[in-house]
């Protein structure tokens, strides 16, 4: 019988699973590129909490940013996607077939805009040019952020919380 390819979860009604960016992995330690032509170890636990997590598609992701353009300027939304993307403002996971997760931390539904201070974050850990360390960053429990993840301070009023605890991962 072949082997179950990994999915991250999709929390759309009615949504297919998107296939990790990885052929295969038993949770056990994983080694991924970090853009620099060297190799990080990304964790079990972390990539659990990464896949885990709760993800858009790129349609849904558009929707949450400029819902008047859902379904009608998909080519404009689409290039500002990537645009954000590019720009490390928006953190975007890559897919093994093409296309992207987002995590749906960094949206503000309510605004239909990101949050300010995930674009800054994003941005100052260069998260075009390493996703899955940055997502792994908002996603574990930081001592800079009172021992909860930074994902979580998002929208609290936290903001310099957030921004010192990214400069500190810079550091380290």
């Amino acid at each position: 019988m072949p082997e179950a390819k990994p999915t991250l979860p999709d929390r759309s009604e009615g949504a297919e699973t998107v296939p990790l960016p990885l052929s295969s992995y038993d949770l056990a330690d994983i080694w991924i590129p970090d853009g620099t032509g060297r190799f990080y170890e990304l964790q079990s636990q972390a990539l659990q909490r990464i896949t885990g997590s709760e993800q858009l598609d790129g349609s849904q992701a558009i929707a949450a940013l400029s819902p008047d353009e859902a379904g009608v300027g998909i080519g404009a939304a689409q290039k500002k996607l990537k645009r954000l993307r590019e720009e490390s403002r928006l953190l975007a996971l890559p897919l093994q077939e093409g296309g992207y997760r987002y995590p749906s931390f960094q949206f503000d539904r309510d605004n239909s805009c990101l949050y300010g201070v995930a674009e800054e974050v994003n941005s100052l850990l260069r998260a075009a040019r390493d996703p899955w360390w940055v997502a792994s960053w908002w996603l574990t429990k930081n001592g800079r952020t009172d021992g909860l993840q930074p994902a979580d301070l998002i929208g609290g009023g936290r903001d310099e919380a957030l921004l010192s605890a990214a400069r500190s991962a810079l550091n380290r």
